[in-house]
């Protein structure tokens, strides 16, 4: 066995001493002086238990033993061992890992940043990261109890070595497992400590353990680059590492990387130039396009299989054979087939699949490395399901599948499904036609992901199913979106939100998620004209002094009647109705008192039938969270009581999901009538669940009886749109279109802030019944606006990014649409207005040729610019982009509305014509300052709240001064604009690490009460008088210490005095 560590002895010292554990911990210790300087610097900490024995652990329940090379525990709850000695921020963590003898979620894995380890399933402070049975990795965190941060599907088999590799930086934690990055997430509770190893439940064995320091860092100069054939570029590293990388191209057949950088382009296609510190902790891309010199043909492969054999094909297991013009394969785990001869880039790919026995089958795209075996290639895959009914949209790197969105479907054996895959760089859309009556096909996928973006091979796939492939066609991709568009999330910082139409104009409330600590208690107001463009109100629709309640303020909902305005809420978990006179408020509870005091309700939802009948819909809960229903009376304020009755609760498989937070919830109805059918809209699973989602019921009466619709969930959260649910619906501005407004995470493993999205809603006639609905969601590409009245006048038009890191340059283009053949159009002024303290503007550029910028004036807030067509063969008279605006945000957590407040265009004639205002709004997205100011307003909060003194529950003296400096610490980064994200982690991790300290040092008893039986009495008395004249000088201090009363370090007739004066009194 060797141990390799490079600490600092001092720290080693301390950590060892503070491992000291009670009797009942078995423990295995190895003295300082056997630690080993490292033969290589990076490596920290190395054990093969290749001695036999597991000197310098300490372990926490369970038999553990080494005596056959490797290190085993048996089963039980919680088991862990720890390295003594050890104590890691930023590294590099890995072990061999295999489990057995478990079932279901019983799991194995790596504990890391441990702190206080003791006996017990999850007591510690710190990481953990594991593989369970049911096969998942999960990533979680311990503060004396779990908390999952992320998992994935990951196939897992007992009794297999799989090599687990975490990498800590900073808050940022990356899981590995053979290589190959499953999983990520961002937390910064614990900041460093001791490795280790757990298992629950299942006999594990770890061996071939290796912590080595994490130093470098990569960042290209270039992330995307486009080269025409024979030209070359030079990409550099900015990161720490500097020229200590190893360059690779994914293609190098359309452009190669010398060892120094140099890029050289060589054929038409795109691939992924990749820069790897030679730690391999460290990576950054860059994506180079190679155009094709000549125009691409329409069809670029076509085959429908009428000859008796296959060309330019090869097959990868299964008997795959033509028969009949179709190409058929026998059932078996990730049977392939692909076309082999040719290669695609940006691609439109169809397809008629039939599943004639079995499971799944269909589509690989963009695939490289094919081999045999279940996932054994580098690409996307999208099939469909008839066993669970579904299609699932996915991508395989290195062996490993992963899921990035699935939705329930009418897939049924012995049936033709045309499949189509729209790829254009990480732009994904997948059609599937399983209704022909579906006139108006939607994607039921439409998606970004970066996973393959290089040139690859097209083909098929079954997965334990006898399948029927049939007229592969691949064309050329053309850009299908014509007219402005919106990019989703539309809005930042709110969650369950509802949208109110009236006289012509949207307000919008919602929970408000500001991550401000010091936001008001209450309701904002937003207004907007087209459902994308919202302007804050001054005022609260809603404050706190004007309602019942005290905090919890969720989920509004505004409704008129009579001119009067009626909002219902919940606010301490309890339904509340305030009023008023307009939409915008102020709303005021006359009579401060909830619907129920005593029941606690949310989610209250009002319909109002044809007859003007209204009925409010509501959640309560009971072993769950259960929809509830009434007639409301007239007042608008009350419920009928006699006509309370339950709905529904959670009981459909996709509402029950295993996967954590499990929770069995129904909760945010919403109603609509169509077609003589009540559509009653709710959201399922818990809200932080990853299959938390939107489903629907129907009923012929707003009573019920309810029917759950068989393929829900209509809308559903995915890896790439996180927290997709509780919603309203409303339509469009010329009330043609259906749109469903709804609420997602802030991104990928972050709940908070939520966000604001629309996506469209649409009934689709089935051969049988009612007609279903569908979401054409969730999305986060751009979209159609809703529509409105169409203009055939000309347009100005204004499009870019949708979200950008505070900090960051960006780019808007300003166009214009809807000119005819006739129209030429020759100066063009035009006033781009935006706010200054969010975003700087830089400069434009002509994205026309021929066009010039004649003139630029810059006033704060605006610029104007002047464009000329130079002579008549470059007038403007057609639809497209003519100005290419460079801004760069601003240190901000909020959206910029950028617009076109003044345009003027005029043709050769000098007749001039005014356009209409157009805004965009980006997200300034503040990277972890979030985080950071989440942890100051809780720090403060419990400062504020917090009183010195020696009684239970008090904090001792001098210990609130040392919070107040963390505090004014963390402030101080979170003002500073210039903050480095690393400064931002960093203060999060010291002001989350100083509150941990503050809260652990409340006193939980008396001082004088040393035997903590809840008395002073005279059992303390007894405990000083026998440790009178002991000092901190005394070898057994630690035995002593708990009768020095007043804390000076000895044991004297003060001491005996103060528990004598608690005694008395």
């Amino acid at each position: 066995m060797k141990i390799r560590l490079n600490c600092v002895p001092n720290k080693l010292q301390k950590l060892i001493s503070s491992a000291l554990i009670a009797s009942m911990v078995l423990s295995f210790t190895t003295p300082i002086a056997s630690v080993t300087a490292a033969e290589d610097d990076s490596i920290l900490f190395q054990d093969d238990f290749n001695d036999r024995n597991a000197d310098g652990w300490t372990t926490y329940g369970g038999s553990w033993n080494a005596s056959d090379g490797a290190f085993h525990t048996n089963k039980g709850a919680g088991f862990k061992a720890v390295a003594n000695g050890t104590n890691f921020s930023n590294f590099v963590y890995e072990a061999d890992i295999s489990i057995k003898d478990g079932v279901n979620s019983d799991n194995a894995g790596l504990i890391f940043r441990v702190n206080n380890p003791s006996v017990g399933a999850d007591n510690l402070q710190g990481y953990y990261a594991g593989i369970t049975v049911n096969n998942l990795v999960q990533l979680g965190k311990m503060n004396n109890n779990w908390k999952e941060l992320a998992s994935i599907p990951f196939t897992v088999q007992q009794n297999k070595v799989y090599r687990m590799k975490v990498e800590t930086k900073g808050s940022h934690i990356d899981i590995y497992i053979d290589g190959t990055l499953v999983l990520s997430a961002v937390d910064s509770t614990f900041t460093q400590g001791s490795i280790g190893v757990r298992s629950f439940w299942t006999n594990a064995t770890y061996d071939n353990m290796k912590v080595t320091d994490l130093q470098g860092g990569v960042d290209l100069d270039q992330k995307k680059l486009t080269l025409e054939s024979g030209k070359t570029a030079q990409l550099h590293n900015l990161g720490e590492s500097g020229e200590e990388v190893t360059w690779s191209s994914s293609n190098p057949e359309i452009a190669s990387i010398s060892n120094s950088g140099l890029v050289t382009a060589l054929s038409p296609g795109r691939t992924v130039i990749e820069a790897v510190s030679t730690n391999g902790a460290f990576r950054s891309k860059a994506i180079i396009s190679v155009p094709n010199s000549t125009s691409a043909p329409e069809i670029l492969y076509t085959n429908d299989f009428s000859g008796s054999t296959v060309e330019g094909w090869s097959t990868y297991e299964g008997n795959w054979t033509v028969s009949n013009g179709q190409y058929t394969v026998n059932s078996g785990p990730g049977y392939k087939a692909v076309l082999d001869s040719l290669s695609f880039t940006d691609f439109v790919l169809e397809g008629d699949v039939q599943i004639t026995s079995g499971s799944e089958a269909g589509l690989i795209f963009r695939a490289s490395n094919v081999a045999n075996g279940l996932n054994q290639l580098d690409g996307y895959y999208v099939g469909i399901n008839a066993s669970t009914q579904t299609a699932v949209l996915g991508q395989m790197s290195n062996g490993q599948w992963q899921e990035l969105a699935s939705k329930k479907l009418p897939i049924l054996a012995n049936e033709w499904y045309h499949l189509k895959v729209v790829a254009n760089e990480e732009h994904i859309q997948v059609y599937v036609n399983d209704n022909p009556l579906n006139v108006n096909g939607y994607p039921k996928f439409d998606l970004l992901d970066a996973s393959h973006l290089a040139t690859g091979k097209i083909g098929l796939r079954t997965w334990n199913a006898d399948a029927r492939f049939d007229n592969i066609k691949v064309s050329s991709y053309h850009e299908a979106i014509t007219g402005p568009t919106y990019t989703n999330a539309v809005l930042p910082n709110i969650a369950d939100p509802f949208v109110l139409l009236h006289d012509g104009k949207y307000y919008l409330y919602g929970t408000n998620t500001s991550p401000d600590p010091n936001k008001p208690k209450g309701f904002k107001v937003y207004t907007s004209t087209d459902l994308v463009n919202w302007s804050e109100q001054d005022e609260l629709a809603l404050q706190q002094s004007d309602s019942w309640g005290t905090g919890g303020f969720w989920a509004p909902e505004v409704v008129e009647k009579d001119g009067a305005f009626y909002m219902y809420y919940v606010v301490n978990e309890r339904l509340a109705v305030a009023t008023s006179s307009s939409p915008l408020g102020p709303f005021v509870q006359d009579v401060k008192q909830p619907m129920h005091l005593n029941t606690p309700e949310i989610d209250a939802h009002i319909f109002t039938d044809d007859n003007g009948k209204k009925y409010i819909y509501f959640v309560r809960f009971n072993q769950g969270n259960v929809i509830w229903m009434a007639e409301l009376s007239d007042d608008m304020m009350s419920m009928k009581e006699d006509t309370l009755q339950i709905v529904f609760r959670a009981t459909q498989d996709w509402e029950l999901s295993p996967k954590k937070p499990v929770a069995s919830i129904n909760e945010g109805p919403f109603m609509i009538k169509h077609n003589g059918t009540y559509y009653l809209t709710y959201s399922g699973n818990h809200f932080e669940s990853p299959d938390y989602g939107v489903g629907y019921a129907t009923a012929p009466t707003p009573t019920g009886p309810w029917t759950k619709y068989t393929y829900n969930p209509i809308m559903k959260s995915n890896t790439i749109v996180p927290g997709a649910g509780h919603h309203s619906l409303i339509y469009s501005p010329d009330g043609t279109e259906l749109f469903m407004v709804y609420h997602t995470h802030y991104k990928a493993g972050t709940t908070e802030p939520r966000k604001l999205a629309i996506d469209r809603v649409h009934f689709v006639p089935q051969a049988n019944g009612i007609d279903a609905m569908e979401v054409w969601g969730p999305t986060i590409t751009p979209q159609l606006k809703p529509s409105a009245e169409q203009s055939t006048e000309p347009m100005a038009t204004l499009k870019g990014a949708s979200s950008v890191q505070a900090g960051q340059s960006f780019d808007l283009m300003y166009g214009l649409s809807h000119l005819s053949v006739t129209q030429s159009i020759y100066a063009q002024d035009i006033t781009v207005t935006y706010d200054p303290t969010q975003v700087e503007f830089v400069d434009a550029e002509s994205a026309k040729q021929g066009l010039a910028i004649v003139g630029k004036k810059e006033t704060s807030g605006h610029v104007r610019i002047l464009l000329a067509s130079i002579g008549a063969d470059h007038a403007t008279n057609a639809n497209g982009d003519l100005v290419n605006l460079h801004f760069k945000a601003k240190s901000s957590s909020q959206s910029a509305v950028i617009g076109l407040a003044n345009v003027i265009i005029s043709n050769g004639l000098g007749e001039e014509s005014a356009l209409g205002q157009v805004f965009v709004s980006v997200d300034i997205q503040a990277n972890d300052r979030v985080a950071l100011s989440t942890a100051i307003g809780a720090a403060q909060a419990k400062f504020d709240a917090s009183v010195e003194g020696s009684e239970v529950n008090q904090y001792p003296l001098g210990s609130k001064a040392v919070l107040l400096s963390a505090i004014e610490k963390a402030q101080s980064v979170l003002n500073n604009p210039n903050a480095s994200q690393e400064q931002i982690d960093q203060a999060a991790t010291e002001i989350n690490t100083a509150l941990q300290a503050f809260i652990d040092s409340v006193n939980t008893a008396h001082p004088s009460d040393i035997n903590s039986d809840g008395l002073v009495a005279i059992g303390d008395l007894a405990i000083v008088a026998a440790a009178y004249g002991k000092s901190s000088n005394d070898p057994n201090w630690s035995e002593y210490k708990k009768a020095d009363i007043n804390g000076d370090g000895k044991v004297d007739i003060e001491d005996l005095a103060e528990v004598a004066r608690m005694i008395l009194n």
